[in-house]
């Protein structure tokens, strides 16, 4: 996935403009719908960079700006993961080997600039396992899930290809302050366990389809993602083999609790996050996920709730007062008939 031809449509896909060679572009492609902006990741001599087509929108594709997320990275993935917000802010993912200038782990910055400038680096997870394959999904402003495949151990050189009995799981982060807070611009983050059991076991392939010539497992193929839904909530899919087989079975998981991604109608006039029940654990995942409390303690306030998923729509509203009414009238209606059935046997009594 590194090196791109661009093409444009703008009659719904049915005809493309002749492409264009990107260079050393790598990865997802995204846009600022704003403005058009055209933006994509580039790793190049160890330099992870964020490149910009401004003219996009206007069918050009030649003009780009390319600027500086981070030096001296080793990634151990192909391609970093990066997602932009309704208010045009940047926050982009890569996991790093530590033969870099920093150490191994899940790594994240952001940009509130269209991508000109960028954060120092911040660490997401916290541990020294071997984790891979990050990805990043965002909600409201500053309101970001990370997400990766972590091992329950540290492997030689964090190689995911060690042969061994090590186990993987799906992690999830979350961060509210993804653009920093008062006092810091390194964000926090608290991470879940979103599968307890383990998708996999033992070695998986980072070179691609040279792996299944090498006997190095690839069942896991490159299909691992997240984004969030309407509701606020994480949905993550990824391939699992805990079944065994030759082949993986397609995996889903889903945050079932915790502050939502973003911010539902409220309750009673509450804020817009749960109804004003803000406190307690992280997104956790469908089988029930538990806390690994970590943080990298750059940011403020990062806690999540046990709550429920999301705040009452107006639509549901409308329909439990109606169904009151209804049941009002039921018991009015009930008294009556108990109030008529005495006034009768009273006058048979005295008949």
């Amino acid at each position: 996935n590194s090196g791109h031809f661009l093409h444009r449509s703008t009659d719904g896909g049915q005809t493309f403009t002749a492409g264009v060679d990107d260079g050393a572009g790598l990865g997802d492609l995204q846009i600022d719908r704003r403005n058009g902006t055209l933006y994509e990741a580039y790793y190049d001599g160890g330099v992870l960079s964020m490149t910009a087509y401004r003219k996009a929108r206007k069918g050009n594709l030649e003009d780009r700006d390319t600027h500086e997320v981070a030096s001296g990275v080793s990634m151990l993935s192909h391609w970093p993961s990066f997602d932009i917000d309704s208010g045009g802010n940047h926050y982009l993912t890569w996991d790093e080997s530590g033969q870099g200038d920093r150490g191994p782990g899940i790594w994240f910055s952001y940009s509130e600039d269209g991508g000109r400038t960028w954060k120092a680096p911040t660490r997401v997870d916290k541990n020294a396992n071997t984790d891979i394959w990050p990805w990043l999904a965002v909600g409201d402003e500053g309101k970001v899930a990370v997400a990766w495949l972590g091992a329950n151990e540290e492997l030689p050189n964090h190689d995911a290809e060690t042969q061994g009995d090590q186990e993987w799981r799906v992690y999830v982060a979350q961060t509210l302050n993804g653009l920093g807070c008062k006092g810091a611009s390194s964000p926090g983050f608290k991470v879940a366990t979103a599968t307890p059991r383990a998708v996999h076991t033992s070695t998986i392939c980072q070179g691609g389809t040279t792996c299944q010539a090498e006997l190095v497992d690839r069942r896991l193929g490159d299909f691992f993602t997240i984004e969030i839904d309407n509701s606020g909530h994480v949905w993550g899919g990824y391939s699992d083999t805990a079944e065994g087989g030759a082949t993986a079975l397609p995996g889903f998981v889903h945050q079932s609790g915790g502050i939502p991604f973003i911010a539902q109608p409220s309750r009673g006039g509450n804020d817009g996050n749960q109804g004003g029940n803000d406190g307690g654990d992280p997104p956790g995942g469908g089988g029930g996920g538990g806390d690994e409390d970590e943080s990298n303690g750059g940011g403020g306030d990062d806690a999540t709730d046990d709550g429920d998923d999301a705040a009452a729509t107006p639509a549901e509203r409308s329909s439990l007062a109606a169904t009151g009414a209804t049941i009002l009238k039921f018991v009015a209606l009930g008294a009556a008939l108990i109030a008529l059935g005495l006034f009768v046997k009273r006058r048979a009594a005295k008949a």
